[in-house]
Parts: C-alpha cells; structure tokens; sequence
C-alpha cells in the first residue's frame, strides 16, 4: 500500500482532544514527514492484514493440513521483518507523544493487530468511543471475555482524564458486569471525568502535595442494550509526569482482589 494524500498523519492516528501537558516524554518525537507517513500507512496496512488473519484463524475449521500450510507460509513471511528491532524501553519510530499518536497501542493502536482498533471522539462532557470485538475476544460461548471489555474501558477513561489536561495513570478499577458484551456487533463507550479537590498544577486532588487525582466513569453498550450499558467502570487516577522511559522493577506486580465489603473486582496497578 502507497501513502495516500494526507494518510499516516498525526490528524488521522492521534487522539481528538487529547492534549498531554508539558513534562511528558517528548524527546522522542519526530517530524510529521512524508517518510513517517508512509511507515504509518504500511505500518497499519500490515496490522490490518493480521487483524484479519487473527479472526480467521480464530474461527477457522478447515483440514489440519491447510493449517499446517498455512502455519508454514506464516512462518515464511516471518522472517521479512527479521531486522533493526526496538527494546521495550524505546519508542517506536511511528509514535509521536507530543500529539498522542500511539500507534502500538493494544486498545487503540492502528499497527497493533490485537487491538480492535478502538476509535474516539471527544463529545461536551467526555469521550465517546467505538469498537467490535471479534472471536479473538471471546470468553463465555458467543460473549466478550470481561478482561477485554474492562481493557477497553480503562483506555476510555485515561482519555477522559487526559482532554479535561490531566494526563494520569490508573490506581484503581471498580467494575460492575451487567449483562455479557456480545461479540461482532459495533460497540458504544463513554467516559467523563471529575475533580476531587484543587492540585498545585489546577487539576484537583485530595492531597496537598501536587500529585493531581481524579475520578473517571465509563460505560459500555450495544446497539441491543437500548439506553441500559452491558458494564460499568468508576476507575481513580493519579496524574503523572514522566521524564523518562524505563523498565519497570522486577518487584512490580499487578494484584486483582475484593473490596473490602464489596464483592465488586478492584484492580489495583503497580503494589
């Protein structure tokens, strides 16, 4: 695929709204050239193939020895991308911070196959996304897998949080599954984020120090659910400013548990 008049840009990767404040990792970014926009193109253009490639062999019932062929010319185009490849403390080369493009996200990642992807707009008083999940999603027989649907809603609400101009990171989830999300059918999902109390930096927090939290809700729903969302999330943010990429210690672990006097999920990131 050749890249089109205007394809591969910041206006069509980046995130509507989204402003990410000053101090964040921006060392990295490169110019919107006419290079970087063909790598963009092709970079999503080979996402899309595997995209597709992931729902048929999700789905697929043909002989084992169509599969072992296709195993074999999979492997055989494998080794094109055999080469230069970047660490997981390095940004990828089609990324831009400074204008939010991501293009390796897992939720709304235009290059990255395992995102659906999911697209946002940013609407009066919060975000509006949309998305269809396809078998590759699937947990209970016919239904979205509840890891994948609270995935999608935890990206909402960084966003949320991120065009009111407090970039910030998760501290906690709490999940309310409604009714199964249905799989193949366009996907609705909407946040807003609200302040606790005032910050140094004019976002609000509970604190004295400028560590900035807030409040996000989101929801999930189907063109079947009607005016009833399928599942809710109210996640707490604490905002941050990162000056550089690094590993995370080995020490770092992600713990899944029960609220105290709730049988509600809590998902606390980073203990």
């Amino acid at each position: 695929m050749s890249a089109g008049a205007g394809r591969g840009s910041v206006a069509e990767y980046g995130i509507p709204g989204l402003v990410l404040p000053p101090g964040n990792p921006s060392h990295m970014s490169v110019a919107d050239s006419s290079a970087l926009r063909r790598r963009r193109v092709e970079a999503a253009a080979l996402a899309d193939e595997l995209r597709a490639l992931i729902d048929d062999a999700v789905a697929t019932e043909v002989s084992s020895d169509r599969l072992a062929a296709a195993a074999e010319l999979i492997a055989t185009a494998r080794s094109l991308l055999n080469g230069p490849r970047r660490s997981m403390v390095q940004l990828p080369l089609v990324d831009d911070l400074d204008n939010a493009v991501r293009m390796y996200n897992p939720v709304c990642g235009h290059a990255n196959p395992i995102a659906p992807p999911m697209t946002f707009e940013r609407h009066v008083g919060g975000v509006v996304a949309t998305c269809t999940l396809g078998l590759a999603y699937e947990g209970p027989p016919m239904f979205g897998h509840g890891g994948a649907s609270a995935l999608l809603l935890d990206q909402l609400l960084s966003y949320a949080a991120a065009v009111e101009g407090c970039a910030a990171l998760t501290t906690g989830l709490r999940l309310r599954y409604l009714r199964p999300v249905p799989l193949q059918v366009p996907l609705r999902l909407t946040a807003n984020s609200s302040t606790l109390s005032t910050g140094a930096d004019g976002c609000r927090s509970r604190s004295k120090e400028p560590s900035p939290r807030r409040t996000s809700r989101s929801a999930l729903w189907s063109p079947q659910s009607g005016s009833s969302p399928l599942l809710k999330v109210t996640g707490s943010r604490k905002s941050s400013t990162v000056s550089k990429v690094e590993p995370k210690p080995p020490s770092s672990r992600y713990r899944v548990g029960l609220s105290p006097g709730s049988r509600q999920p809590t998902i606390f990131n980073l203990i």
